[in-house]
């Protein structure tokens, strides 16, 4: 039969040498069967494998602690309201703790629970084996515009790849970090970029919305700094009268808005998340789309 695991539970980190032990033999160097070394990191419940080998069955095993290297703290123990014997029948019987006798001469189960046991089999030695978690790739982008052609920009992954869908216009530059987009009409339209890198992938999308004057429009309506920290500056120029803005973040949730009185907008952003954000200013018959990024 092999002892495969136990539950340790610490209160620190600590490394443990767990023996299993034949308290009736008489034999110098007998006591000891087999041992094996466990590390537990910090404080909390553990599952630790110990593949200890009880080379034949019979009475007067003992598994308990040789030695320990304890961090900040020990292993919980059962010093009572354990019913003994636990028995699996035909494999195995745990017949008692005995707390505050001698681990070499009785029995000492009290440091260890949920045990795992199996019948010996051949196996090949233990192999480590290194695994690499690569970084997730993450997708945003930005653009910008004159008139009804717009730039695109995507600020994310370096060396990724990069996957770019439109719901209309005609697209340059194709799948490339920076393609541009002429828009032939009006109307509301989707990008739709997707980033891939080390078998990973991350899509995000925004909404553009072009009116019949919006190229006129967006040259009266001017945003700096941009990037910016956290405070931006709105200027409205030409006369345009701009009754309302409204900011959205990238899953299009509105995280300001305000009624719009002069040609000087402030808007502060220094207590939002680092990223895109689009504003949308609204009067009578305007409105103007911006993109702002916030980097801190």
């Amino acid at each position: 039969m092999r002892i495969d695991s136990v539950t340790l539970i610490t209160d620190g980190a600590g490394t443990y040498t767990i023996g299993l032990r034949n308290t009736l033999s008489t034999l110098p160097g007998s006591m000891v069967m087999d041992s094996v070394t466990v590390s537990v990191p910090a404080a909390g419940t553990h599952r630790v494998y110990l593949g200890l080998e009880v080379p034949t069955p019979g009475t007067g095993y003992t598994l308990g602690l040789l030695s320990s290297t304890v961090g900040s703290g020990g292993l919980f123990r059962n010093t009572a309201g354990a019913t003994f014997p636990y028995v699996n029948p035909g494999v195995i019987s745990i017949t008692g703790a005995a707390f505050g006798t001698d681990p070499f001469t009785s029995p000492r189960f009290y440091n260890f629970y949920n045990w795992s046991v199996s019948a010996s089999a051949c196996e090949s030695p233990r192999v480590a084996v290194v695994a690499t978690v690569n970084t997730a790739p993450s997708a945003a982008f930005t653009f910008t515009n004159t008139g009804t052609t717009y730039s695109f920009n995507a600020t994310t992954t370096a060396g990724a790849t990069y996957s770019w869908t439109f719901s209309g216009g005609t697209v340059t530059g194709g799948n490339t970090a920076t393609p541009s987009v002429t828009f032939a009409n009006s109307g509301t339209y989707t990008a739709t970029l997707t980033t891939s890198t080390g078998g990973c992938s991350a899509t995000t999308s925004q909404v553009i919305v072009i009116t019949s004057r919006e190229a006129e429009l967006s040259a009266l309506v001017g945003v700096y700094p941009n990037p910016s920290s956290g405070q931006f500056n709105i200027e409205l120029n030409g006369g345009i009268s701009i009754e309302k803005i409204e900011v959205y973040n990238a899953l299009g949730q509105v995280v300001q808005q305000h009624g719009v009185n002069g040609q000087q907008i402030q808007l502060n952003l220094a207590n939002s998340a680092d990223g895109v954000y689009t504003v949308r200013l609204t009067g009578n018959n305007v409105l103007v789309v911006k993109q702002l990024m916030l980097q801190k």
